[in-house]
């Protein structure tokens, strides 16, 4: 019998609403599964709610040069020595819907499962980030791949190794002080060494299957992430098995907005109002032993548009989900046909 479990790490405290959210949504789903939680800065308040919970494993010290989001290897290498056969990797800010066991059990363990990364992120790929660490393209995804959920198992320990390693690399390392918008694509993130890696001749044979946008996971990030077509496939499959909520955390403090313009205020706060992250984590309240009051919509357009959708998940926010569909569409024209002055 195969055994899995799954791993999380957090050493941020302005996290913790996020880790209560993805542990309790990821136990209410499944309670089979043990969870390794790599916390290493956990405050008393979560580590008294972590002790109610079962099958839970508080590992307080992160792999040893591990940091940021860059331990995800780390913590699946940990994850493999202590035994099991496959182990997930879920990123603090995601939340579980369903049976992991139940909807992907049938999936070879040989076969490495990652995400697709959001629409409006960094998403075009094409071989870039293979040819930026001078691998030969043998793979092309076309998008990158977001490594918010990963399940990797025993037989894939090299490219774990591998990634890693890469991550320590003295030119990916200094790359983390640059602004993102001067910062070469194939060293912005642990993704973005995690794609040439699956590009690159070296591993172009690991089996890889994509967890897609819509059916498997909603990549959450600004108003073009939900797109229409996505909300109207998800209310007829059920919803998707994850829910990421990058970009903007409605969790944090509203001080987190000190400084910036107003009309971004408003913006943000309508994202976090009509995140689908946020109706869903809604129904945790019980679970995690908080009221999590950033979930309730703030402002009068974000109550108004939860009110007409019901709350649910795919209808609230469906007019923004329009706009944004419209926007990146011109956005689609303006580059094929330049506008000329």
């Amino acid at each position: 019998m195969t055994r899995t479990a799954i791993c999380l790490a957090e050493d941020r405290v302005s996290e913790e609403a996020a880790v209560r959210v993805c542990i309790a949504s990821t136990r209410s789903h499944n309670p089979e599964l043990p969870i390794l939680a790599f916390l290493p800065n956990a405050s008393p308040a979560l580590l008294g709610w972590l002790n109610t919970q079962p099958l839970v494993e508080l590992r307080p010290k992160l792999v040893q040069r591990a940091f940021g989001w860059n331990v995800k290897p780390h913590a699946l290498l940990a994850a493999l020595d202590s035994g099991f056969d496959t182990v997930w990797w879920i990123d603090s800010d995601v939340l579980v819907r369903r049976s992991l066991s139940r909807t992907y059990g049938g999936v070879s363990t040989d076969v490495l499962m990652v995400t697709e990364e959001a629409r409006s992120a960094a998403y075009e790929d094409r071989g870039l980030r293979a040819r930026g660490w001078g691998f030969q393209v043998s793979r092309d995804f076309r998008f990158t791949l977001n490594s918010g959920v990963i399940r990797a198992s025993q037989s894939h320990r090299p490219l774990l190794e591998k990634w890693k390693n890469l991550l320590g690399a003295p030119e990916y390392v200094a790359a983390q002080s640059l602004d993102w918008r001067v910062c070469p694509p194939h060293l912005l993130g642990d993704q973005d060494i995690l794609t040439p890696l699956f590009c690159g001749s070296e591993f172009a044979g690991v089996p890889v299957r994509v967890l897609r946008r819509g059916p498997d996971v909603v990549q959450y990030y600004g108003l073009a992430c939900y797109t229409l077509r996505e909300r109207l496939g998800n209310a007829f499959n059920g919803g998707p098995t994850f829910i990421h909520s990058q970009g903007f955390k409605p969790w944090r403090s509203a001080t987190a907005d000190g400084g910036i313009p107003s009309w971004k205020r408003a913006y943000r706060r309508l994202l976090s109002d009509t995140s689908v992250y946020s109706t869903e984590a809604q129904k945790l309240r019980t679970a995690v032993d908080d009221d999590l009051v950033w979930t309730n919509a703030q402002s009068i357009p974000g109550r108004t548009l939860r009110l007409l959708g019901f709350g649910h998940r795919v209808v609230t926010g469906l007019p923004l989900a329009v706009v944004g569909d419209i926007v990146r569409m011109l956005r689609w024209l303006e580059s094929r046909f330049p506008f000329q002055n």
